[in-house]
């Protein structure tokens, strides 16, 4: 439906918030200043961006695929740090993501792990899964 972008921001001094304003500035700069709800449309996709937050996403974000789409080199968070990110929202978009993530044949429940146990999510895992039938 929509393209997530996450970004390190730095904060300004004794800012309370954390701006997007210069990447927004930048695009409009470009030429993409039209808006859907609170994604910026870009060649026909609604783009959000979100700072990454915690160690959690900043793992995520440093630990990403280079994948290959339509003539351009993307960085894409692997299905077992998106499924790491969705426990923690717990939305139940994001239980039905969780869901999906893992019957996906690239998941690997081994580094899964890993990283649940690295971020002290393992016994939220473990009652998802009791609850979604994982």
């Amino acid at each position: 439906m929509d393209v997530d972008v996450f970004v390190f921001l730095k904060e300004g001094e004794n800012a309370l918030l954390v701006s997007l304003e210069p990447i927004f500035r930048n695009l409009k700069s470009k030429g993409f200043d039209s808006f859907e709800e609170e994604a910026v449309i870009i060649h026909g996709l609604p783009v959000q961006f979100l700072t990454a937050s915690g160690a959690l996403e900043e793992e995520a974000v440093n630990k990403a695929m280079i994948v290959e789409w339509d003539g351009h080199r993307l960085r894409v968070m692997t299905p077992e740090h998106l499924a790491a990110i969705a426990l923690t929202v717990g939305r139940p978009k994001d239980r039905a993501r969780v869901v999906y993530l893992t019957s996906l044949p690239i998941f690997d429940k081994g580094r899964f792990q890993e990283i649940l146990a690295r971020h002290g999510l393992t016994e939220r895992w473990n009652e998802w899964s009791a609850a979604l039938g994982l």
